[in-house]
């Protein structure tokens, strides 16, 4: 058995993750591209690449972003 690769960077793939057969691929990328209107490109022509629905949200996942007081007072050892 070999060892799949990702092939944006040729690392193993993570543990608990498969690699899609090309049927698969093909299901859940045209269901995603319905549902969000997906138009990859790398020029402002085919921007924005997703349409959000209306209304949505967006959330900034970096860390920085967690810095709420209770989150601050749990880092130095504290109750807010």
């Amino acid at each position: 058995m070999s060892t799949k690769l990702t092939k944006d960077f040729g690392s193993p793939l993570p543990i608990g993750w498969t690699a899609l057969d090309h049927s698969a691929q093909t299901k859940h990328w045209t269901t995603f591209e319905s549902k969000y209107g997906f138009r990859p490109g790398t020029k402002p022509a085919s921007w924005p690449a997703i349409a959000e629905p209306t209304p949505s949200m967006t959330f900034d996942l970096d860390w920085h972003s967690f810095s709420t007081l209770a989150s601050s007072a749990a880092r130095r050892g504290r109750r807010a």
